[in-house]
């Protein structure tokens, strides 16, 4: 494996580095862009009906607080991870074999 390709799999990177807050579009692309190791999904964004990543309003914006938590359910975590699940990063050793490692989410 190259150095970039080391330091990749070694990062754990939020899932908003590859959420365009603005437009709230997840781009799964950009992980393997980056060749990251695994996304992390913390507590301060909700999947949306379309799959994508939501950041949550601050706690001052209680209304639109509890309309993204309740956005919240089970069928849009499912269309988020299942746009994630199947991504693999190539990497190369130095005999030059190929190998696919699949991103880790958590």
């Amino acid at each position: 494996m190259t150095i970039e390709q080391k330091i990749g799999q070694m990062i754990q990177a939020d899932i908003e580095s590859i959420t365009n807050k603005e437009k709230q579009i997840t781009d799964p692309n950009q992980a393997l862009t980056w060749g990251l190791g695994g996304l992390m999904i913390f507590g301060d964004s909700a999947p949306t009906t379309d799959g994508n990543l939501a950041t949550l309003p601050n706690a001052i914006e209680v209304d639109k607080l509890r309309d993204a938590f309740l956005k919240k359910t089970r069928d849009n975590w499912k269309k988020l991870t299942d746009r994630l699940k199947d991504l693999t990063v190539n990497v190369t050793t130095k005999d030059r074999t190929t190998y696919r490692i699949k991103l880790f989410l958590g």
